[in-house]
């Protein structure tokens, strides 16, 4: 529903005027989301990331979403510096780096003066030409089109064994390869729960709202 999200977002231009900032850089996002996939797998990724996009001027917090809303994310600019928000919709690991690497390719791509917000408020299997944009370059940064070469040939005898060396030659964590698979109904959905804790764990609580 457009005006809860609107809500939503009128939250989010609030909380966002709470937090300390550095000066915007661009090209040091774009570095960011080039290595976005080793943030995945080493101990500390997440607060790591946060601190990253803190240093490229790159505002973060969760807000979470409304009823009748069905956001994931959102990006925008507070004044000179994008904000990137996190809803928690869903807990996943998975889910939190696909929305956050989502959420860097509006920034980079698609937010200025003629998109100054962009609400990822589509039900599943909604799209449009800026969402498909951000979805392929996220699945590019991380790795999904080397995932699917990698295991193919066995998706249907999948062990875990597989999904660990995947994981670990293209350096994601094993929740994006359950997640990718399971996406494309390669293995049964009820396997999303493989390697994928709860991510609100590993956010500092000074970034959530």
């Amino acid at each position: 529903n457009a005006s809860y999200a609107l809500t939503w977002y009128r939250k989010a231009i609030i909380v966002a005027e709470q937090f300390q900032r550095h000066p915007y850089q661009k090209e040091k996002l774009g570095q960011l989301f080039d290595k976005l996939h080793n943030y995945t797998v080493e101990d500390d990724g997440i607060s790591r990331f946060i601190n990253d996009l803190s240093e490229a001027g790159v505002l973060f917090f969760v807000l979470p979403h409304l009823q009748k809303t069905y956001l994931d994310g959102a990006a925008f600019f507070s004044g000179d510096n994008p904000v990137i928000v996190f809803t928690g919709r869903y807990k996943r690991i998975d889910n939190f780096w696909f929305t956050m690497a989502h959420e860097i390719a509006h920034v980079l791509y698609h937010l200025g003066d003629t998109t100054p917000f962009v609400l990822d408020d589509l039900k599943d299997g909604d799209t449009n030409q800026m969402e498909t944009e951000a979805n392929a370059l996220a699945a590019e940064k991380l790795k999904h089109p080397e995932i699917l070469n990698y295991l193919e040939a066995y998706t249907h005898y999948l062990s875990i064994q597989k999904v660990e060396e995947c994981a670990t030659e293209y350096r994601v964590h094993p929740s994006i390869v359950i997640g990718k698979l399971a996406h494309d109904k390669l293995i049964s959905f009820s396997k999303q729960a493989l390697f994928n804790e709860d991510v609100m764990r590993y956010i500092p609580d000074n970034f959530k709202t």
